[in-house]
């Protein structure tokens, strides 16, 4: 980085000079604008990014919502598991 210094002369309408304002000056030190071309990659590679991050939460999502669904159907499985033997014994008896 290049620092410079400078100064802002304010003056009246005669060129009489009233007031100087310093300043530093801080200059990159020749780089350049990025290439419209990679700008534009970076943005897509960007939106790529939220978009992966958006699928993974909705896919942690269904993924609660089916291990949820799973649970509530074993449940559902064992009662009637339950329900089945006990109208066996009761015939049998």
């Amino acid at each position: 980085m290049i620092r410079r210094r400078c100064r802002f002369e304010i003056a009246d309408s005669a060129s009489r000079a009233l007031l100087e304002v310093p300043f530093t000056e801080i200059l990159d030190k020749g780089c350049r604008p990025a290439h419209p071309a990679l700008l534009a990659q970076r943005r897509k590679a960007a939106a790529e990014m939220e978009r992966a991050a958006r699928l993974i939460e909705a896919l942690g999502e269904e993924r609660t919502a089916l291990l949820a669904e799973l649970q509530n159907m074993r449940e559902l499985l064992a009662h009637a598991r339950e329900v089945s033997s006990h109208g066996t014994s009761q015939r049998r008896t």
